[in-house]
Parts: structure tokens; sequence; C-alpha cells
């Protein structure tokens, strides 16, 4: 009997259990099978699934559970991708799938998966205690890329996330600091050991990341401009910013300049105090942190978060959190009346729609502004009209 190539299948046998079963090379290289209850329904299954080989489109593994590709996908994809993500990233990838996904959804086989799967686990997320809608929503996100990615290596035929409504932003009303309330915090603060920090972060509206992995290298005090291209993520390791319109180099105000000269005089009095015991750069120098500890060391999110607090409390000022100065930041340059595209470019976002949404409020009241503007010009000219 003729030898039959890789690509013909074998020829359909009978098993144990009394099925048939023909085995084949799928395009991929691995060994492949079908079964049915009848030669013939084996051979009609057989020539299906040579087809679809012959086509570049590997049969879907019927064995393959979500949760199983979840870990493929994160595992040769994100970490040993073309492109690795950053440890960081992965390592919170990694905790929406062990902490959401797999507990709802990982049982379910991947070609089995529904939309209506996807919206009852989106459901379950959400009822968790402490759970808020951008954690489900960064849940869904997770799983709409691994199974695009599903998608791409012919593992599913559909996305079937793309068939759920993606769940909604949460939303937070912006309410910063007016500029009242800010010289009342700034004078408060006056004299404490990080007002060079909180008058840096309302004068450039940089991210506390960014603010906190700011490196006396990325500052050109005599041009008065800073470069942004790094952040110190909570672990307190550097890492790039977050996204490629995050890298910006812009001008400083005074407010900014004072502050950048305060702190380099202050860290040169810690590191005379510490003596040997410094940990990091010279002060002023390239490699050095900008805002360090006392002793020359990053600093960490939690106690600069913990201090602003209490900073809040002293001046008996309307509470806000760290990131709002950064609204405030915005909201003045909005209401001075200059170009979203230019506030988008000195917030580092990574387009000009999040900043028009972020601030689409203040943008309607800047319109309402300026609807009175063209009424105050209309009347002048009906008034000039009447005195004819």
């Amino acid at each position: 009997m003729k030898r039959r190539g890789n690509h013909e299948g074998g020829e359909p046998r009978q098993r144990a259990d009394g099925r048939w079963q023909a085995d084949y090379t799928a395009a991929d290289g691995s060994r492949r099978s079908v079964i049915a209850h009848t030669s013939t329904a084996c051979r009609d299954a057989l020539r299906a699934a040579l087809r679809k080989t012959d086509d570049g489109q590997l049969p879907a593994d019927g064995r393959l559970t979500v949760g199983a590709w979840l870990d493929a996908w994160l595992r040769d994809y994100v970490r040993g991708g073309v492109k690795p993500r950053r440890p960081r990233t992965c390592d919170w990838y990694a905790y929406m799938i062990e902490r959401h996904l797999k507990p709802e959804l990982g049982r379910r086989r991947l070609v089995r998966l529904a939309p209506e799967d996807v919206s009852r686990a989106l459901e379950a997320i959400a009822a968790k205690p402490h759970v808020g809608p951008t954690t489900v929503r960064h849940a869904y996100n997770v799983l709409h890329v691994a199974l695009g990615r599903a998608v791409r290596s012919r593992k599913v035929a559909t996305n079937v996330a793309d068939l759920v409504d993606r769940p909604e932003p949460a939303c937070r009303e912006i309410d910063p600091w007016t500029p009242a309330e800010i010289d009342r915090f700034l004078d408060a603060v006056a004299g404490q050991r990080n007002a060079p920090l909180y008058a840096f972060a309302i004068g450039t509206g940089c991210r506390q990341g960014e603010l906190l992995g700011l490196r006396w290298g990325d500052v050109d005090l005599e041009a008065r401009t800073v470069a942004i291209s790094q952040q110190l993520d909570r672990h307190r390791d550097l890492a790039d910013v977050k996204s490629d319109r995050g890298h910006r180099t812009f001008g400083l105000s005074d407010l900014a300049t004072w502050a950048l000269h305060a702190q380099r005089a202050q860290q040169g009095r810690e590191r005379l105090a510490c003596g040997r015991r410094w940990k990091g750069a010279e002060p002023g120098q390239p490699e050095g942190f900008v805002f360090a500890t006392r002793d020359g060391r990053p600093m960490q999110y939690r106690s600069l978060s913990r201090s602003f607090e209490l900073a809040q409390e002293r001046a008996g000022i309307r509470r806000q959190r760290f990131h709002d100065m950064r609204h405030a930041f915005a909201t003045l340059l909005l209401e001075a009346g200059e170009e979203i595209a230019v506030i988008s470019k000195m917030l580092g976002h990574s387009d000009y729609s999040t900043t028009v949404n972020v601030y689409a409020h203040l943008s309607t009241e800047r319109s309402r502004v300026a609807a009175s503007r063209i009424d105050s010009l209309l009347r002048h000219r009906q008034d000039a009209e009447a005195a004819r």
C-alpha cells in the first residue's frame, strides 16, 4: 500500500470505544486527530481539517481552556514577546488574570467562550468587595487583548469580547484647587521639606512617578527647561513613561524654577548632614534624583502621599489627592486661555482627545465666556448703529 504523505492524513481506524480516528499533521507541524462515530464521517472531518491546514488555519483545540490560554499569552506574548512589556506591567497583567479573570472564566473551553460568559464574568468581578469600575474596565481590557491574540494565533475565530459592551470608565468630577486655595496651600507649607516638590508639581503638572523619577541631568536651570523621559514606579524602580508622547521637554514657570533652586539648596544641606550615610549622588549631579529622601534614596509613593495629606490638614484646606495638583495645573492654563494642544503636550497625554475628555466641563465653561464676549461685541455694534 502506498504510504500517505504528512499532509494527506492517516487512514481512519476504529478505536476501542467504537469510534473512528484519523491522524494528520497540522500546519504548525504538530500531530492532530479527528474523531467521529463512523468511518465516513471521520473521512469527511479529516478532509475538512486538511483544507483548513492548506489555508493556514489551525483547527481549534477544543481542550484548551481560557485559563491555560491566558497563562500562555502572558508567558509567550507579554513577557517573552518581540517587545516584552515592563516587568511591573507584566506583574499587573498576571494579577488581573489570577485575581479576577481565571476565577470567573478559567475553566471555560476557549472555543466555547461566549459573549454571555464574558458579561457574567464582568458582573461577578464588579460585585466583589472593594472593586470599582476602573478594575472591571482593566479586567475587560486584559481579556480583550488576550483574545485578540488568540484570534491572530488561529486558536479561535472570533474575539467574543468585541461583542460585549466595554465597561464605562469611572466618572470622577474634577474640582481642583482655585488660585486662592493654591496660594493658601503654598503659604501653609512654606519651610516644610516637601514644599519645593509641591510647588514644582503645581507649576508643571507632572505625574507623581515623573516627579520622583526626575534627575538633575533632566533639568536645565539656565535655559529653564525640564525633560521628562522616565518615572519611578511604586517599587522604586525606574521605568519608561506611560506613552511615546510622555517623553517631552517644556519650559519652566517662575514657580517651578524657584522650586528647583530651593530643592538643590536643601539637598546640599541634607548631604552635609548625612556625611557618609548619604546614599545618593552628589547634589546637583546629573545622575542624582531631584526629589529624594533625606539620605538621597528614591522616595516612596506612600510616604509622599501621606505627607501631602498631613500638609493639607495643617493648612486647613479642601482635601485633594496628590494627582489633583496635576488637574490644578491644567485648569489654570485652560482658564488663562491656553490652547488645548499645548496643555496636552505639557501633560504628556497620549493624544489630544484624552485632554479634551478629562477637561470637557472646563472647555464648556470657556465656551460660555467666549459666547459672552461675542455678545459684548455685538452690543457694541448695536450701540454704534443706534447712535448713527
